[in-house]
């Protein structure tokens, strides 16, 4: 009986790697998927402790919605953007476009 459970170690242990491999690529946008933007802030929706979405202008001149990440990595605390609204300083922007087409903002720092 010692036999049938050396086989199936090996069997269970491929069959983990593979459903980790597989989970890991299909759960998550690749890096590749994101974009990035560097422009002035032109709207700050959201209260005074939160944002909801900011829209900015690239140095090309697109008009950019997004919404942040709630996992996003920003550079400073979100409603700093208003700043960037009064000032026009620049800000850069990583995004990724989710299947419905919305933006959302994954990185965000000082340009």
């Amino acid at each position: 009986m010692g036999r049938p459970r050396a086989r199936t170690a090996p069997y269970l242990i491929g069959l983990f790697t593979v459903l980790v491999v597989v989970g890991g690529t299909a759960c998550c946008p690749a890096e590749t998927d994101t974009r990035t933007a560097r422009g002035s802030v032109i709207e700050v929706i959201g209260d005074l402790g939160d944002v909801e979405y900011f829209t900015m202008v690239t140095s090309e001149g697109e008009t950019l919605t997004l919404q942040p990440d709630p996992l996003g990595e920003f550079g400073f605390f979100l409603p700093h953007l208003r700043e960037h609204l009064v000032s026009g300083a620049p800000i850069a922007v990583t995004y990724r476009m989710t299947p419905q087409g919305a933006l959302v903002a994954v990185a965000i720092d000082d340009a």
